[in-house]
């Protein structure tokens, strides 16, 4: 669809004037007519007047001619033009700066206001036109364009871009911006998420092959499928002899030390198995971790838990399809290898169906102090006639390593086996079933991976103190000896890795730089370049971003394929256990460049819905996880929630300081987002608009006033909740001589400790209450009511603590001055009034309008009265004023935690509230409702119902 485009500036200078205007109108109305536009583009500049401009609208609109407003976003004259008159608005400049830019939160306030107008132009014209059209002399990155188009849907606005020199060539031909791909949706596809993970976890080693070596069971990065996107692959990836410095590192010998002789030094562990660190015996029953040293106590306490959690039915029971598995896995260790008699009595046990099995929550196999674990425990269940033999209850966790094993070590520990015999039957076990080639038990390697490294050194040193002499004492340390340098020199290089390039805290040219001597020094002879894994990496950059901007997935595709022939087990073959140099260098350019795109989307993202952070980074996590990750940062990005806000936090926070925000970029209270709601209002709109949409109290109907009075009511109620308190004490004192907190007919000395100490708890309350009201709000409009009930806690807490110190300083300094008790009455004035005006505070904030929620401030209205009983007990019963006041005020303080503490289960379990309808409920509302078909109901009234009851099956497509 084209239209006609005028730019006012182009018109002769007397044109828009009074004389002329009539006439410029009148030409413009013939055009319209004779070529037949469906609407005429007005251009509008600096230098054009607003109200020749809506003139000329008014004109033009009374004689039917549809008028679209252009302009440039940053031109003043936005907010007088009277929007009533015309078709739509195009915006120039309204995502995207010239520079390629995103227009953030702060430069685009008047694009808020005014679509925050058009919104209310919406609501009576739905075809009210809106356009974005961003033109731009360098390239944005995908993410602007993206997030341009993501600004546009929520606005119900067209967007369209491009350069301001459509001469210039960017790489090819600018589609639309639709088309533009996401970094991290392609980063969040299941492959990569799968890809990524193998290649972390390093699932195939790299091999540093040798010359004349068999690399049959090693996978090569597939370059001449690459070459169809890099032609060069193959000359930046050859293999060139090492420089001297990476020589040098692989000839160097490594230095050895002697462990210090803590073994002579230490205790003398009796037995591994059975006895403590500490001397004491461990439980002989149950199945549990070998760094785990729980005692018989701890046991019978679990037991007892998991006893109960089954009278409450709150335990899973394992059904016949999982016991036949387990009974046919245990027969084939008999098959395999003579083994104990317990083992056949456990096979009985499970067809005659008098051993039972549960699982539960991993939570409930601990003790409340955490120093024990347990994986199965078990009891004996009484059966009819009181026989005890061979019946069985056996409870498992959901974490186990294995189920089968768990369940036979915990049987086995029933009838008292010892522990090393339970894990030799184990591991045998595991043998006959092809679950285990490895020199020790799967049980005892998950004991050993679960464990932190201070603990796996203890283990080893424990092992070395007791002087173990078993087959599973070298594969334990072994293993340990592995979690401790291999695994974590592994995890401490993808860390370092993923974090430097997304904090830009080293170079690319480094990070290769250490990887390839990580190889030297597994003994590599050749390797690829420096200068050409470079050369690679920029290249690969600027495909992986044209393929995002022109939304080219195949390139991408290309490289996905060709780590996915190299890494992934599922699409490449049996038979590889390794994959080789080049495919562990390109994995690493591959994926710096997709987080580092995908990185893009999660800072533009989480910076948009809250552009001012505090003062902590973790604001930034929080925002990035509720809106783009989730809780899945680390599978994204290689790195925790934490570590990747405070990247984000420090990127905007220079951004910021570049480009400071003026002290009044946050007006009326609102809601710092980019995606507003439409209710930023212009502070003074035209008066035409103002008069044809109708907001005037004039135009307004009674039942529209009166709603008009209560919202104005309802914002006042913050204030009010502080205000009026403090309005009625003064009146009373004034009048009666009673006030709310204290009389005039108290002990002089007892009445300045308590003036003085409610001046001291409004200066302490301040700086708690203003921070809740400024920075609770972030919390509450994402509906992340456990976050802000535990931002006021702390904050509450802190006031307490706070307070606590002031009393004791003002005990010693009215007792000094006075007395001791005028020091303890300004102490007890003091925490009562700071505790209270932190409640109030806090409460106040809990509020949210049209909420079904229980309103903060509601319930400190209904809590008030109470302070009204303080002067009507005091003037009844003269001479007793401070004890009857300090008695009510500590009443009012614990009704008013009370029912904190209640508003915030509320605030906190509302999601239990929501109405969860089963079919039932629904086809009983059906039934209810009339709709019902009768009994003589003809066969396509039947059908339809049929239908009607298949939907409610069916689950709603996304």
């Amino acid at each position: 669809m084209s239209i006609g485009y005028v730019d006012l500036k182009t018109l002769a200078e007397d044109a828009l004037s009074v004389s002329s205007i009539s006439a410029t109108a009148q030409k413009l109305y013939d055009t319209h007519r004779s070529s037949n536009l469906p609407a005429i583009a007005i251009r509008c500049d600096n230098n054009t007047s607003a109200d020749q401009v809506n003139h000329l609208l008014e004109i033009l609109y009374f004689k039917g001619v549809p008028v679209i407003i252009l302009a440039h976003h940053d031109l003043s004259i936005w907010d007088s033009i009277a929007l009533g008159n015309a078709t739509g608005v195009i915006v120039e400049s309204a995502c995207i700066l010239p520079n390629g830019e995103r227009r953030d939160y702060f430069k685009a306030r008047p694009l808020q206001t005014l679509m925050s107008r058009c919104s209310t132009q919406r609501e009576t014209r739905p075809d009210f036109f809106v356009g974005f059209m961003d033109l731009w002399e360098k390239r944005p990155h995908p993410s602007i364009v993206r997030r341009s188009v993501k600004l546009a849907e929520h606005f119900g606005a067209v967007m369209e871009h491009g350069p301001i020199d459509p001469s210039i060539n960017y790489g090819g031909p600018i589609r639309a911006a639709a088309t533009t791909l996401s970094g991290f949706e392609y980063l969040r596809r299941g492959p990569l998420i799968d890809l990524q993970k193998f290649w972390s976890t390093e699932t195939r080693k790299v091999r540093i092959a040798q010359e004349d070596e068999d690399v049959s069971d090693m996978a090569a990065l597939p370059l001449d499928g690459l070459k169809s996107v890099i032609p060069k692959i193959d000359e930046w990836l050859a293999y060139e002899p090492m420089t001297d410095d990476l020589i040098a590192m692989r000839d160097e010998e490594p230095s050895y030390l002697d462990a210090p002789p803590y073994e002579a030094a230490a205790p003398f562990r009796e037995n591994f198995w059975d006895i403590s660190c500490l001397g004491q015996r461990q439980s002989q029953r149950g199945c549990y971790p070998i760094a785990s040293e729980p005692t018989a106590a701890q046991y019978d306490a679990v037991v007892k838990t998991q006893t109960h959690l089954k009278e409450l039915g709150m335990l899973q029971p394992w059904k016949g399809a999982e016991i036949h598995r387990l009974v046919t896995a245990l027969r084939a260790l008999t098959e395999a290898t003579p083994c104990h008699e317990l083992v056949h009595g456990l096979i009985e046990g499970l067809q005659t169906h008098r051993i039972a099995i549960y699982k539960g929550l991993d939570t409930g196999f601990g003790v409340a102090d955490g120093v024990a674990y347990f994986w199965g425990v078990s009891n004996a269940r009484e059966e009819k006639g009181g026989a005890t033999d061979h019946a069985l209850d056996i409870f498992v966790s959901l974490k186990v390593p294995n189920d089968a094993t768990t369940i036979l070590h915990t049987w086995l520990a029933h009838h008292g086996l010892p522990r090393v015999q339970r894990f030799e039957l184990e591991h045998e076990f595991e043998r006959a079933n092809n679950l285990n080639d490895k020199d020790i038990p799967i049980s005892l390697k998950t004991g050993i991976e679960r464990l932190s490294h201070a603990e796996t050194l203890n283990l080893i040193q424990q092992i070395r103190v007791s002087q173990l002499n078993h087959p599973f004492c070298d594969p334990l340390i072994e293993y340990a000896r592995v979690t401790l340098i291999d695994d974590a020199s592994r995890f401490a290089w993808y860390h370092k890795s993923a974090l430097s390039t997304l904090a830009d805290s080293m170079s690319i040219r480094e990070i290769f730089q250490a990887r390839l001597e990580h190889f030297a020094r597994a003994g590599a002879n050749f390797l690829p370049t420096v200068d050409g894994l470079v050369a690679l990496y920029e290249h690969i950059e600027v495909i992986v971003e044209e393929s995002l901007f022109f939304g080219n997935r195949e390139p991408l595709n290309v490289m996905t394929n060709a780590l996915l022939e190299a890494w992934d087990p599922e699409t490449s073959g049996d038979g590889y256990s390794y994959v080789d140099v080049n495919a562990d260098l390109f994995a690493l350019i591959f994926f710096t460049l997709l987080r580092k795109a995908a990185f893009e989307d999660v800072y533009v993202e989480a910076t948009d819905r809250c552009p001012f952070f505090l003062s902590l980074p973790d604001q930034a996590a929080v925002f990035s996880e509720l809106w783009v990750l989730g809780s899945q940062c680390e599978i994204y990005f290689g790195i925790l929630p934490r570590a990747l806000g405070a990247i984000v936090y420090r990127r905007y926070r220079a951004f910021l300081g570049e480009a400071p925000p003026s002290g009044d970029s946050r007006k009326n209270n609102e809601v710092m987002t980019m995606y507003s709601t439409g209710d930023v209002q212009p502070i003074n709109p035209p008066k035409k608009e103002r008069q044809r949409d109708g907001s005037t109290n004039a135009k307004l109907t009674g039942t529209e006033k009166i709603e008009l009075w209560r919202k104005r009511f309802t914002e006042l109620g913050a204030m009010s909740i502080f205000c009026l308190p403090a309005i009625i004490d003064v009146i009373l004192l004034t009048f009666v001589g009673r006030g709310v907190f204290m009389t005039a007919f108290m002990d002089p000395t007892h009445l300045q400790a308590a003036s003085l100490a409610l001046l001291i708890s409004l200066l302490l309350t301040s700086g708690v209450t203003g921070w809740v009201g400024s920075v609770g709000n972030y919390y509450l409009v994402n509906f992340a009511y456990d976050n802000m009930i535990y931002f006021h806690v702390e904050r509450l807490s802190g006031g307490f603590v706070l307070s606590i110190v002031i009393a004791v300083c003002g005990i010693i300094g009215f007792s000094v001055q006075y007395s001791v008790a005028v020091g303890f009455i300004f102490a007890a004035y003091l925490m009562i009034m700071a505790t209270y005006f932190n409640l109030l505070g806090i409460m106040s904030t809990m509020h949210q309008h049209n909420s079904p929620l229980t309103s903060g401030r509601t319930v400190l209205w209904r809590t008030f009265p109470l302070f009204l009983v303080s002067p009507l007990i005091s003037a009844l019963v003269n001479g007793y004023d401070l004890p009857i006041y300090l008695s009510v005020t500590f009443a009012f303080l614990l009704l008013a935690v009370y029912q904190y503490r209640r508003l915030c289960q509320e605030w906190s379990s509302w999601m239990q509230n929501i109405p969860k309808f089963s079919e039932k409920d629904v086809m009983q509302w059906y039934e209810s409702s009339g709709l019902m078909p009768n009994e003589e109901a003809t066969e396509g009234e039947r059908t339809e119902r049929r239908a009607i009851r298949t939907r409610t099956h069916r689950k709603p497509s996304v």
